[in-house]
C-alpha cells in the first residue's frame, strides 16, 4: 500500500486565513505523517543571504533585468524562501520510509478524501512519474481544453500537466526528488520552482524536463484555495531585487 506524507508550508504572519487552511488541513490528514521540517519566510535579501550560508547547496543563477526599471533574478527575497521551503520538506521526507509527499501552500482547502482521492489517482499515473499536481487554477483548464489531445495519457482522470503556475497543492516522488536535487547540483536554480517543475521555464533554457501531471478540468478535485487567505501573498510583501 502506498505510504503517504505531507507538509503544510506555513508561517504564522497574523493572517487569520492561512492559520485556518493550515489547522485544517492537518485535521484532514490526521492519519497522515507529517513532516518535520521549517517553513522559510525571507523578508529581505539579508536574511536570504543569511540562510543560504547554511544550504550552500542551494545555488540560485542571477540573471540581470531584460528591461530598464525591472527587478534581477531572483526577483524577490520571498521567492527564495519559497524554494527554501519546499527543498527542506524533500529532505526531511528522503529521511522516512514514505513513498510519496503531499506539499501545500497554507491557502489550500482540502476535501476530507484528498488522501483517498489522491491515492487512486497516481494508481493512474505512468510508473515513471516526478511531480503530480492535485490543484490546477481555472484559468490554466483552456491549455487542456483547446488542445486535449496533446495532454492525454489514456488514463480516465489524469493527464499530463496543463498548468503554468501555483505549487498550492501537489505531490512529488522519491525519484522526482532526486532529480531536482542532481539537476540544481549541475545547474543552480534560475526560476519559480512552480514554472521549473511544471517545464515553463520563462527566464533561460530549460535543464531539464520532468514527468509531471495533473488532474484533467472536468475531473474531481479534492482540493481548492480558500479565497480570503490568497488574496494576500506572503512573497509579494517581501523585498524586490533591484540592481
Amino acid at each position: 500500500m502506498l505510504k503517504t506524507a505531507y507538509k503544510v508550508l506555513h508561517t504564522d504572519i497574523g493572517d487569520k486565513h492561512r492559520n485556518a487552511c493550515f489547522g485544517k488541513v492537518r485535521r484532514m490528514l490526521s492519519g497522515v505523517q507529517e513532516i518535520n521540517s521549517p517553513t522559510i519566510y525571507l523578508k529581505n535579501f539579508a536574511e536570504a543571504d543569511e540562510y543560504l550560508k547554511t544550504r550552500p547547496e542551494l545555488k540560485f543563477v542571477h540573471i540581470p533585468a531584460r528591461e530598464e526599471g525591472q527587478p534581477d533574478w531572483p526577483s524577490r527575497s520571498g521567492i527564495i524562501g519559497v524554494w527554501a521551503s519546499n527543498y527542506e520538506a524533500w529532505m526531511a521526507f528522503l529521511e522516512t520510509d514514505a513513498d510519496v509527499l503531499y506539499i501545500f501552500e497554507d491557502d489550500a482547502s482540502i476535501s476530507p478524501n484528498y488522501d483517498l482521492i489522491t491515492k487512486r489517482y497516481i494508481q493512474e499515473l505512468p510508473e515513471d512519474w516526478d511531480f503530480f499536481s492535485t490543484f490546477v487554477p481555472r484559468d490554466c483548464y483552456q491549455w487542456y481544453e483547446g488542445e486535449p489531445d496533446t495532454f492525454e495519457i489514456g488514463a480516465p482522470n489524469v493527464c499530463k500537466n496543463y498548468q503554468d503556475w501555483s505549487c498550492a497543492a501537489y505531490v512529488v516522488s522519491r525519484a522526482g526528488i532526486q532529480k531536482v536535487l542532481g539537476n540544481i547540483a549541475e545547474h543552480g536554480i534560475s526560476d519559480p520552482i512552480d514554472y521549473y517543475m511544471f517545464n515553463v521555464s520563462q527566464l533561460h533554457n530549460p535543464t531539464i524536463k520532468f514527468n509531471t501531471y495533473t488532474i484533467k478540468p472536468g475531473s474531481y478535485k479534492p482540493v481548492g484555495l480558500n479565497d480570503q487567505a490568497a488574496w494576500f501573498s506572503s512573497i509579494g510583501d517581501t523585498e524586490v531585487n533591484y540592481a
